[in-house]
């Protein structure tokens, strides 16, 4: 290495920060898209740069002004030629896709809904085929422009278009699954049916892909397998639980398939309840809420929600000695929780247990001190508690 012979001190130090800053954002590279920033992409040239000045410019009078070889002028101007055909190969691309975002912003500002009409979907797509010829390589404008002719009914053309997505940006999963079903609706089943599939192994982390997956089976009469794959689904987004129930009995599963087909988790367990609680099942409702609460206990990353939401059905039914039982069990794992000592302490005014109320107020209180309505309930009670003395 030509450094090794400098014996200028700033310039081994300038060097050697430079090829440490280099290394350094090249490691960070193997784990993140850092490069793909405009700024961190000019720095890292930056340093590229100052390590080569640093390395072969020379500093003293008298002596060459650098150690690098001169370029014969031959190799000079097929070096110039070369950097303007990638600067231009670089503004045609980019200029190129901010084209493309610029015809695709119409479709953004209006998007199509059930009632738009013919003429203004084809205008739509219209511009969203202009983009896509300016950016070739987006696969989102191909995908849109598919989605549109589906719309007007042109299904072959929709096939073409999610293929030309799906190759451009093959880990799509819901390229994939469009395409899928579209070449399932043609016939071509056992095709659709591994592209559909597909989706879920590319993007196995999106519960989207499980669910279009579990409707594609459902319409296909394969309830058992349908069932499993929302189980997948409800184990990656169990917050989304009453809107995978509410698919399952649309698609005509009884409660007792829905509750097997939940996984063990405090989430879809409490929506399940409170989708019986909503049907007028009410043993079933309760049965599941103690399901749910006792999934509740033993999760390490559980909430008080799930027993506040629990406490409100048992109030509501008036079944007080459930409603009070639940408020303990959430006090046992959030005992610093103000929030629900105040809860319980409604609970206990009551059921006339004042003094057990103004305790829980109290408790309330000191764990919170913006409890302003625990502060109120309890200077009532222990008003009402001295007139009687």
């Amino acid at each position: 290495m030509i450094i090794r012979i400098r014996k200028d001190i700033n310039s081994i130090y300038l060097h050697t920060g430079c090829v440490a800053g280099i290394f350094s954002m090249l490691v960070f590279s193997l784990t993140d898209f850092n490069l793909h920033i405009g700024a961190n992409g000019l720095y890292f040239f930056l340093l590229c740069a100052l390590a080569v000045s640093s390395a072969h410019t020379r500093l003293h009078k008298g002596l060459e002004p650098t150690y690098l070889p001169k370029l014969k002028p031959g190799r000079a101007a097929a070096l110039r030629a070369a950097v303007i055909i990638v600067l231009a190969l670089c503004v045609i691309i980019n200029g190129g896709a901010l084209a493309g975002k610029y015809f695709f912003s119409s479709f953004d500002r209006n998007r199509p809904s059930d009632k738009t009409d013919t003429a203004k979907l084809a205008a739509l797509n219209s511009d969203v085929r202009k983009a896509s010829l300016f950016d070739p390589l987006n696969a989102k404008y191909y995908y849109t422009s598919g989605l549109i002719e589906r719309r007007l009914g042109n299904a072959d053309a929709s096939i073409t278009l999610f293929d030309y997505a799906a190759t451009l940006d093959p880990m799509n999963g819901e390229y994939l699954q469009r395409l899928g079903l579209s070449l399932f609706e043609k016939g071509r089943t056992e095709a659709g049916d591994r592209l559909i599939r597909a989706a879920t192994i590319h993007d196995a982390a999106n519960p989207d892909r499980q669910r279009f997956y579990a409707v594609h089976l459902f319409m296909a009469g394969r309830k058992e397998a349908a069932a499993g794959s929302v189980r997948r689904a409800l184990i990656m987004a169990p917050d989304r639980a009453a809107d995978f129930i509410i698919l399952m009995m649309l698609r005509g599963m009884t409660d007792d398939e829905i509750r097997r087909t939940l996984p063990d988790l405090a989430a879809p367990h409490i929506a399940f309840a409170e989708y019986l609680a909503q049907t007028n099942k009410h043993a079933a409702a309760e049965q599941a809420f103690r399901e749910a609460l006792g999934y509740a206990s033993i999760e390490k990353s559980t909430s008080r929600d799930y027993f506040l939401r629990a406490y409100n059905y048992y109030v509501k039914r008036e079944h007080f000695d459930d409603a009070l039982w639940t408020m303990k069990q959430a006090i046992i794992l959030f005992p610093n929780d103000g929030s629900l000592y105040y809860t319980i302490g409604t609970l206990y005014e009551r059921l006339g247990m004042d003094t057990t109320a103004i305790d829980a107020y109290k408790k309330a209180v000191s764990l919170d001190v913006t409890q302003a309505d625990a502060q109120k309930r309890m200077e009532v009670l222990m008003r009402k508690a001295g007139k009687r003395d």
